[in-house]
């Protein structure tokens, strides 16, 4: 697995856009493979793609987000297949799970869990109370178990 892309920055998670363009250059120059000094040709390569990949994901706020919000689960090239995505049926069981164990959760994070819109969520949520599949409420953007 990858290593943290703030650890190979050497930032903090509050870095600024500012701090990590700076942090960047500083790597960048150092690891850049026709003029790194003390290292292999391969060892330079290496880390000079494992700073590209991180400042392409951290500077971009959208998947920085996505980043810090923990659904990285691979590297860039196959970033957004990186997170967890789910069939309709897995979705539908994932769903089904969720409720089996009885607990109240947020339709925004478990939404963005599943990568589908709240809205459709919702729907889905409606109809299995409707139909009697499970017990409970949807109220204030959260599902509350009875």
């Amino acid at each position: 697995m990858k290593r943290d892309y703030y650890e190979v920055l050497g930032i903090s998670k509050s870095a600024s856009q500012k701090d990590i363009k700076k942090a960047f250059r500083r790597l960048a120059k150092k690891y850049h493979p026709d003029s790194a000094v003390g290292l292999s040709q391969d060892r330079a390569e290496e880390a000079f793609k494992e700073i590209n990949e991180a400042y392409s994901v951290l500077s971009d706020s959208n998947k920085r987000k996505m980043f810090d919000h923990g659904g990285f689960r691979g590297n860039y090239n196959n970033f957004h297949s990186g997170f967890t995505t789910y069939s309709s049926s897995s979705k539908r069981d994932l769903i089904r799970n969720k409720l089996a164990e009885k607990q109240s959760f947020s339709i925004n994070q478990f939404a963005f869990e599943l990568r589908v819109e709240v809205s459709n969520l919702t729907k889905m949520l409606l109809i299995m109370i409707k139909k009697g599949l499970v017990k409970g409420k949807i109220l204030q953007g959260q599902f509350i178990h009875n």
